[in-house]
């Protein structure tokens, strides 16, 4: 913040303004690169493999395209990573028509139990093909629809100090934390410079069952995701639980110091009473609390 002193901040060798949100005072690679990751993403989203994969199509990535290749045309629709199901149309092109194109989709690592229906009919249960690709192929040498659904569960990650982070699919989801906005300059293109500062507390420790965190974490949906999907205001999926707060953990250099041990909470009087904590995908956020310890 621009309050903070230099020597105040843990984030030193950037100066006292490292913690703003600022067009021109960091990182002026992010504002100039900020459009290149979506097309190199999309170019890489559809492959052709090679002979030892017997040819055919891959699903490398998940997200909404179309793409066109030798041996066919690949329709994806999907709201992934905000959504656990994905549509992949498969039409042989004409060199290949009246010939079953092999169809290649990538299950993540983290969707033991994704399932697939091919042309609407009944789903089979992927096991075991979690984090390869999975191999089909389209049917009678016709366009052909491929259903997957990931069915994603709620995990923890364990992370420095023994903390743990949310984290459900795709994406990683972090304490959502009150804030206030400040604008201190204002550009050209609606390009702004912020100050943010915390509203609400952040120094919390996660009730949970560290085995079993579908148990005390409950996933729900607000809606789709708008144009701007990592939005602040328009945020599509939520995960709710409970917390309590750690008064003996403060900040320290102008940011949280090192969390306490978990479980953070294991003598009468190290924490607070419950509290309900509103968890939202990372990306969605400006101040970040998202490695907790454990009550």
């Amino acid at each position: 913040m621009a309050s903070i002193s230099e020597s105040d901040h843990i984030f030193i060798t950037d100066g006292a303004d490292s913690a703003r949100f600022s067009l021109e005072g960091n990182f002026g690679c992010c504002t100039a690169n900020m459009h290149a990751g979506w097309p190199k993403a999309s170019y890489r989203a559809v492959g052709v493999p090679n002979s030892a994969l017997g040819g055919g199509v891959a699903v490398l990535m998940w997200l909404p395209q179309t793409a066109t290749t030798p041996n066919a045309t690949v329709s994806i629709t999907t709201d992934y990573p905000f959504g656990d199901t994905a549509t992949v149309v498969v039409t042989p092109s004409a060199a290949a028509l009246g010939k079953d194109v092999p169809v290649w989709l990538r299950i993540p690592s983290w969707a033991n139990l994704a399932t697939l229906s091919i042309n609407g009919g009944a789903s089979q249960a992927l096991t075991g093909s979690n984090g390869t690709l999975f191999p089909a192929s389209t049917v009678g040498g016709v366009a052909t629809t491929f259903t997957i659904n990931f069915n994603p569960e709620i995990r923890l990650e364990t992370y420095a100090s023994n903390t743990v982070t949310v984290v459900r699919g795709a994406l990683v989801y972090t304490a959502w934390i009150g804030q206030n906005i400040t604008v201190t300059h204002q550009y050209e293109y609606q390009s702004k410079d912020l100050d943010v500062t915390a509203t609400s507390p952040w120094n919390i420790a996660l009730v949970v069952d560290r085995s079993n965190p579908s148990a005390s974490l409950s996933f729900s949906r607000n809606g789709l995701p708008g144009p701007q999907p990592f939005s602040s205001t328009n945020i599509p999926v939520q995960i709710t639980g409970t917390g309590r707060l750690v008064s003996s953990w403060v900040v320290k250099h102008s940011a949280a110091d090192t969390p306490p041990a978990s479980p953070a909470c294991a003598n009468a009087g190290d924490c607070g009473d419950e509290i309900p904590v509103l968890f939202v995908p990372f990306g969605s956020t400006h101040i970040r609390m998202t490695c907790l310890p454990t009550a």
